[in-house]
């Protein structure tokens, strides 16, 4: 996508006004609410459990906080986005386990 003014590639995911959206609020309640209930897998010594809730909850605040923190860097972070992707599919990897435990 090019901007108008110059014809200079613009990143869409950096260059939008709004710095927090309803979604990556979403985003990470649901991200905090899954490491909470890590924790309570974790006292019932359920550690798979606890393991794929963790992973899958910081993937999902990874997420949330991902376009909070471009728009005020003003630049994309690939890094972030990987490191949420690879927790994810960890934590989906695990909570399949829990299954033949």
């Amino acid at each position: 996508m090019t901007n108008p003014s110059n014809d200079t590639p613009s990143n869409d995911a950096v260059g939008d006004d709004t710095p927090i959206s309803l979604i990556d609020l979403l985003l990470l309640a649901f991200g905090l609410f899954l490491m909470y209930m890590a924790y309570g897998s974790y006292a019932e010594s359920n550690f798979l459990g606890a393991a794929s809730d963790f992973l899958l909850g910081l993937a999902g605040v990874m997420m949330g906080v991902r376009n909070p923190i471009q728009h005020s860097l003003q630049r994309p972070l690939p890094m972030l986005n990987t490191i949420a992707v690879v927790s994810a599919l960890a934590g989906i990897v695990l909570f399949g386990a829990t299954f033949f435990q």
